[in-house]
């Protein structure tokens, strides 16, 4: 992917309030040059819309699509959604409750579930004529309780040009965990059944249906890693040629929040988030976000 970002320093944005009636767009003083078109009139570079109530989202745009690290910032100073795309293809998705509606019993800046997202090769839907058809995307969904134990998890697939949190369908095993630790089992294409485990307190479900902690034949980290190197913290990495690469987060367990976000390149940090854990501001509140200078590419 060509580099979106170039770091000639950091545009360097604090936030101490813990919740606001309203947030406003950030001024970057270091002349960056924001909502821009190419020369083709396409979205280029970073731009900050306010076209979802209550929320600022910044979006990374080169020749028009999403490309690269995309967020909302909601009232409440917390996040609302996080999005990774390479060139317009979605590729990890986070999102958090905003502790209202039917989410009241999630704090805001719980997360309530994370996708892994690739295009979709293994999966059809029978559509209502008895014909079958290929969703664009395909993502490992894993959902939260608010207290961050695995409430389901499973296979979900979409279209590009549908809502992933609303259009999406359930394939394939999905597992439902309840309150006694019991898994619930149930394969779409079949009748449900029911089996009794003891729940995977190892959290296995953080490997998102998908091969993490691999090296590459020069024997370097590459993809997902999912690493326990604080308390009470896990880690997902994303590496590259053993450099970190793409979306990185670490999810605080204790508050199933998120404790920081980073987007690279090629092991260069471009843009980084970082929330509380709960020790001196509520958990999920936002503290500080760091953007690469945008110069185009």
């Amino acid at each position: 992917m060509n580099r979106l970002f170039i770091i000639l320093g950091f545009a360097f944005l604090s936030y101490t309030a813990i919740a606001q009636e309203e947030i406003t767009k950030p001024s970057f003083d270091d002349g960056q040059k924001l909502n821009a078109l190419n020369s083709n009139g396409q979205k280029e570079g970073l731009w900050i819309e306010d076209t979802w109530p209550g929320c600022i989202a910044y979006i990374s745009y080169h020749n028009g699509v999403r490309d690269g690290l995309s967020f909302t910032h909601h009232e409440a100073n917390t996040l609302s959604w996080v999005e990774y795309s390479v060139m317009g293809d979605l590729q990890v998705a986070i999102f958090f409750s905003d502790g209202k509606g039917g989410w009241k019993t999630y704090p805001p800046g719980t997360v309530m579930g994370i996708d892994y997202c690739s295009r979709n090769t293994e999966f059809s839907i029978k559509q209502a004529d008895g014909s079958s058809s290929v969703p664009y995307y395909k993502a490992y969904y894993v959902a939260f309780y608010p207290d961050g134990s695995t409430k389901s998890e499973g296979y979900i697939v979409w279209d590009k040009d549908e809502d992933l949190e609303i259009d999406f369908r359930e394939c394939g095993v999905w597992k439902y965990y309840d309150s006694e630790k019991g898994i619930t089992f149930k394969k779409y294409s079949d009748e449900p059944t029911s089996i009794q485990e003891q729940r995977n307190e190892n959290k296995a479900s953080l490997y998102l249906g998908r091969e993490v902690n691999q090296y590459n034949s020069d024997g370097q980290k590459e993809g997902v890693w999912i690493e326990n190197n604080l308390p009470e913290c896990v880690s997902y990495i994303t590496y590259q040629k053993g450099k970190r690469h793409g979306l990185s987060f670490m999810r605080h367990l204790p508050t199933n929040t998120i404790s920081w976000i980073e987007y690279s390149e090629n092991g260069e940090l471009k843009t980084s988030i970082r929330l509380s854990d709960g020790t001196n501001r509520p958990a999920g509140t936002v503290l500080s976000i760091h953007f690469g200078k945008v110069i185009g590419r």
